[in-house]
């Protein structure tokens, strides 16, 4: 969720936006397979301050890291989802 939060409110300044605060958290989902345990899916509640922007175009924004994040991309096989809103 670090990566994730610091590339959105990165983006969005980048954007020209006033960031106030992101504040993202992930809940992770397991599963045991022969033996070993994975990682199936990543849900992320995403949730911020930023002057600006309208709310779907702050949820775009947090779709578009989802897909660009370097880490969100590391872990491409896992099922990813966001839910994101303004404060």
């Amino acid at each position: 969720a670090g990566c994730f939060t610091m590339a959105l409110g990165a983006g969005l300044g980048r954007k020209g936006f006033t960031v106030h605060h992101i504040k993202s958290t992930a809940t992770l989902e397991l599963a045991q397979k022969d033996g070993a345990w994975s990682v199936t899916k990543i849900s992320l509640v995403t949730r911020g301050k930023v002057d600006g922007i309208d709310a779907e175009a702050f949820k775009q924004a947090a779709e578009d890291t989802k897909k660009n994040c370097i880490v969100s991309r590391a872990l491409a096989a896992v099922e990813m989802e966001v839910d994101a809103d303004l404060e």
